[in-house]
């Protein structure tokens, strides 16, 4: 981080307590956060999750996993700074 290089985190970061964290550290070194919010509906992460399944491209998570993060997930408060991509055209907008 030293670097002074752009540095993307891709994870789904779900929980607020872990973009906190992240944000914490960019800070410590000076570094701009933000977040790119991907809006993909459930249906299509549904057909993707079972097209990893029945040819696996990259590792999936157990269906109890999957059910806890989505009945959980918190979405990015209006103090994160946020833009949406939508799943279909990837042009990102203010939240």
């Amino acid at each position: 981080m030293d670097s002074e290089t752009d540095i993307v985190v891709d994870d789904t970061n779900c929980f607020r307590f872990l973009r906190d964290s992240y944000r914490e550290v960019a800070s410590r070194r000076w570094y701009k956060t933000l977040i790119v919010l991907m809006n993909v509906s459930l249906e299509e992460i549904e057909r993707r999750r079972l097209r990893n399944i029945e040819g696996p491209t990259r590792n999936g998570i157990k269906e109890e996993v999957f059910r806890h993060l989505l009945d959980h997930f918190e979405w990015p408060a209006v103090d994160e700074e946020t833009i949406v991509a939508e799943s279909l055209d990837f042009r990102p907008k203010s939240l």
